[in-house]
């Protein structure tokens, strides 16, 4: 009787919104099972819950109900902790993919909470019924939570290999393990192209990657010209299906399924599979390791926080206001915010390297430069706002590799030579194509293996193929060369 009567106060309570918080703890961590530390969650969940009561103290003030504070709690936090998914499940449709960008998104769901709260407010329901039913469900919705953690607790699942089966990727027993570095130089173009297109030729870093024992591949090639497109490509060595076009401007929808597919991507699933770690210093979030670039939390919490509405409006509010506004002050804001991300992301890699860990590492790094904005000139002076034309870039250009042969530098003598070394760009250079628009697809491409074998890449090798070659490599896999195409769009 006494379980009857507590049962009974809990459906009728208009704490319901501590169930919503319970379901989005819950499911973050069934969703990325055994990646979050049991510290980090507890933790996240007093503040959550602290978030709550406030908000539920300030509805009471407001409506003067409890009944009615408890619904627009619960609805808030609804919003604000799953923004991520409702954004995606609007992405996930073509004729809404353009409501799902931030842009419409972030205002439609704060007019939404101020249309409900005005409704509420005027409304004299006492919503008994709707607070029973709310409780009851999000009672189930914890219940399933809690059944499939414990069932991931006592019954671990193998592998989850379907990403790789049809690669028919085995491990490598036998193969020694170093760590592999992966370090795109965004928007960099190769050195034959920088003599064809920009009439410039970098022969003292060309000389400096020579002497440091780097394969310099020959007329390289991206297969796209967008960088969520060529990297989420060679990150699962396969082209995208032909529906994905990649003219960001004209299909979102695309630009979903691409990160979706970069998220979840074979390269690293493999080298998880032979027992690599994942480092993330890049702005991509990876399925076991979010982005480095947006926020101080540990970044496995934030497998739980980046489906937040404060994580996706923090992450890019600030480049969209910029692009509809043009302040000059925010313009300075976004280019020192990027200058200082490109060298925390070298920063965290050196640092990183520098422990003495005996699980080897796939660490992927993504430098905005010699990307917009060109934040540098040729003798490393600070310059903001400079146009986007062929001056500007090759001046940043200069910097960048400069910046670069001491990054890489210093990690070959952290790791002692015994790491590999992949230096790449995206994609050439993109304010060419009235020019050429062969231009945004011969980027950078130079390897570094400790073994110097270095038969697999071939002249005129395209960004598809390059985990194809270095797997077969270091990990003696019989992988086929995909033919080499590019593609901009329709």
């Amino acid at each position: 009787m006494l379980m009857l009567s507590v049962i009974r106060k809990g459906l009728a309570s208009n704490l319901h919104f501590i169930g919503v918080v319970l379901f989005f703890i819950l499911h973050g961590y069934a969703r990325n099972y055994p990646l979050i530390p049991v510290g980090s969650l507890l933790v996240l969940l007093l503040e959550v819950l602290a978030a709550g009561f406030i908000v539920y103290w300030i509805s009471r003030k407001i409506f003067d109900s409890p009944a009615k504070a408890g619904l627009f709690t619960s609805f808030v936090l609804t919003i604000y902790l799953f923004f991520v998914p409702f954004q995606d499940f609007f992405a996930s449709y073509r004729a809404t993919v353009t409501f799902a960008k931030l842009t419409w998104f972030l205002p439609a769901c704060i007019i939404v909470m101020l249309i409900l709260a005005v409704w509420l407010k005027k409304s004299h329901r006492k919503f008994y019924r709707t607070s029973r039913f709310i409780t009851t469900l999000l009672a189930i919705y914890v219940l399933v939570e809690c059944g499939i953690i414990t069932g991931k607790i006592l019954l671990p699942s193998s592998d989850n290999n379907s990403n790789l089966n049809k690669y028919q990727l085995t491990v490598c027993d036998t193969c020694k393990k170093i760590s592999v570095y992966l370090i795109i130089t965004d928007e960099h173009v190769g050195f034959e192209a920088e003599r064809q297109y920009l009439n410039y030729y970098d022969t003292s870093f060309a000389s400096f990657l020579h002497n440091e024992g780097f394969y310099l591949v020959q007329q390289p090639k991206s297969n796209y010209a967008l960088t969520p497109f060529s990297v989420s490509s060679f990150l699962n060595m396969r082209y995208h299906e032909n529906n994905l076009r990649p003219l960001l401007s004209y299909n979102h929808f695309a630009y979903v399924r691409v990160h979706e597919a970069l998220s979840n991507n074979a390269v690293c699933s493999f080298f998880e599979k032979e027992g690599y770690r994942i480092v993330n210093n890049s702005f991509f979030d990876l399925k076991s390791a979010p982005a480095a670039y947006t926020s101080e939390l540990p970044s496995a919490i934030r497998l739980i926080t980046n489906q937040t509405m404060y994580y996706q409006t923090t992450k890019n509010l600030i480049r969209v206001v910029d692009a509809q506004f043009h302040f000059s002050w925010l313009a300075r804001r976004v280019e020192d915010q990027t200058v200082n991300s490109n060298e925390l992301m070298m920063a965290r890699t050196l640092a990183e390297a520098k422990k003495n860990n005996s699980q080897p590492t796939f660490t992927y790094v993504h430098l905005l430069m010699p990307h917009p904005p060109f934040a540098f000139d040729s003798t490393g002076r600070r310059t903001y706002n400079t146009p986007l034309l062929k001056e500007g870039y090759l001046q940043y250009l200069v910097y960048t590799d400069k910046r670069l042969a001491r990054f890489i530098q210093q990690l070959k003598q952290i790791t002692k030579g015994q790491s590999a070394i992949i230096l790449m760009g995206d994609h050439g250079v993109r304010f060419e194509l009235k020019n050429s628009w062969a231009a945004a697809f011969d980027p950078l491409n130079a390897i570094y293996l400790p073994q110097k074998t270095y038969q697999g890449w071939y002249p005129g090798i395209s960004h598809v193929n390059q985990f194809r070659v270095l797997f077969n490599t270091l990990f003696h896999q019989s992988l086929p060369m995909l033919p080499d195409s590019t593609t901009f769009g329709n």
